[in-house]
């Protein structure tokens, strides 16, 4: 395994799984049906779905993480 793999860990994996399966979810809708299916309705915020909060979460975890691991690389000596 190559070195760079092995510093990854958890999270960024996490992100990129969510990532895919929301779009394969929305693409899979969008082939079969047409259109993709939301359902969620908060009343506050448009209309959702699960494989749209997929996709924000991972974003999300993306962002979070670039900004952990940027943290840790500055050295302010």
């Amino acid at each position: 395994m190559a070195e760079k793999e092995k510093q990854k860990g958890l999270l960024p994996k996490l992100s990129f799984g969510l990532i895919l399966g929301g779009a394969l979810s929305n693409l899979f809708d969008r082939i079969f049906y047409g259109y993709v299916v939301d359902y969620i309705d908060i009343r506050i915020w448009p209309v959702f779905n699960l494989s749209d909060m997929c996709i924000s979460i991972g974003v999300g975890l993306l962002f979070f993480y670039s900004f952990v691991r940027s943290e840790k690389r500055i050295s302010y000596k």
